[in-house]
């Protein structure tokens, strides 16, 4: 049997608060740590990283639905996070023994529903594809629990590029489109990235890999112009939407090449950070489901709303940057764990926008 802390600290939900937002999340509270199994290990957690999933979750309306037995449920938030193996299984490799610093990805679904915004977290790293990588000794934990969803998120998006691809990235300065421009020139070797930001961010995108930088605050100047205005000949191999809204999506024929992807969007065309997005959207937006499929059948200009599959070969990237010291990880803000209000604070700012990189949740010191 793993040696394993019967509770641990967390900050949970139950139901969506309303307004829907940061009043949904409490904590920290004590709750049970999952009984671990052979092929388990027990992870001390030292960072966690917020993403809009996490409020989006917690707010989904399903939950008010749900029985009384069910809706009370402590479910878990968070799914970023690094940390340190504690204890493991005897079915676990000596990979992943006991002192083996992780990061990755760990969503909070039943039965269990752990979030990473916990002290313990309960996990099988052997499992085929799982999404958690042996964390490099120089990366240090709040790094690296800024990586995993948004990098995977990027890395997904842009997979299955032509060579050298020419790529546009809408919201480069925001959590997965620093992680976007990097892999697009840095390992794609991509010809040409432009990146949508303010001016302030301009600095940080072009340092990240943007070649150029196109304004979305001009109010001379539509976003769609200034992207038709800086792309080659041939068209853009991907615009890559990491903000949502329909001006550019409409006018995408005009932007894509024809040996690309076209307009990925990782969000469709919600703006509000409180509402889920994913697979959700085809139901909440009928009119994805149908440019989707328009597509697919080749009756209108590309576009495609891409889903997070968690998987080990969308976060191994990361590590080949990591190792040629090509990976920069930008930081919006660092939060405590310990007070309810301090980690509401961190979500109300993620819910104001216009973050620069990754807010991250101090776990342990």
């Amino acid at each position: 049997m793993v040696e394993s802390p019967s509770t641990t600290r967390a900050f949970t939900y139950t139901v969506p608060s309303s307004p829907p937002g940061p009043d949904a999340v409490h904590g920290p509270v004590e709750v049970p740590v999952p009984q671990p199994g052979a092929h388990d290990v027990v992870v001390e957690v030292h960072a966690a990283a917020l993403n809009p999933v996490d409020i989006q979750l917690a707010n989904f309306p399903l939950w008010s639905y749900l029985p009384s037995r069910l809706a009370n449920i402590e479910k878990g938030v968070g799914c970023d996070f690094s940390g340190t193996v504690i204890s493991a299984g005897t079915s676990v490799p000596p990979t992943y023994g006991a002192g083996t610093p992780l990061f990755g990805l760990h969503m909070p679904l039943p039965p269990s529903f752990q979030g990473t915004l916990r002290e313990h977290l309960v996990m099988n790293p052997t499992a085929d594809g799982s999404p958690y990588v042996v964390k490099p000794p120089e990366l240090e934990h709040r790094k690296a629990a800024a990586i995993p969803l948004a990098f995977m998120t990027a890395h997904t998006a842009l997979d299955g590029l032509p060579p050298n691809p020419n790529v546009a990235v809408l919201g480069a300065s925001g959590g997965v489109g620093v992680f976007a421009v990097q892999i697009a020139k840095r390992l794609l070797n991509a010809s040409r990235v432009v990146g949508s930001c303010s001016p302030a961010k301009a600095e940080l995108v072009h340092r990240l890999g943007a070649d150029e930088i196109v304004d979305y605050t001009k109010a001379d100047e539509r976003l769609v112009d200034q992207l038709a205005k800086n792309m080659p000949a041939k068209g853009w191999d991907i615009v890559l939407d990491c903000v949502g809204g329909t001006e550019v999506v409409r006018e995408r024929g005009k932007l894509c090449s024809k040996e690309g992807k076209g307009f990925v969007s990782i969000v469709g065309d919600k703006t509000g950070r409180t509402q889920m997005g994913g697979s959700i959207l085809l139901l909440t937006h009928p009119r994805i489901g149908l440019r989707q499929l328009a597509s697919y059948l080749k009756l209108v200009p590309k576009y495609q709303l891409i889903y997070l599959t968690p998987h080990r070969r969308h976060l191994s990237p990361a590590l080949e940057l990591l190792s040629r010291g090509e990976l920069e990880i930008p930081l919006d803000s660092e939060w405590d764990f310990t007070h309810e209000g301090v980690v509401k604070g961190a979500f109300t700012r993620l819910l104001e926008g216009h973050t620069t990189g990754k807010i991250v949740v101090k776990v342990k010191e």
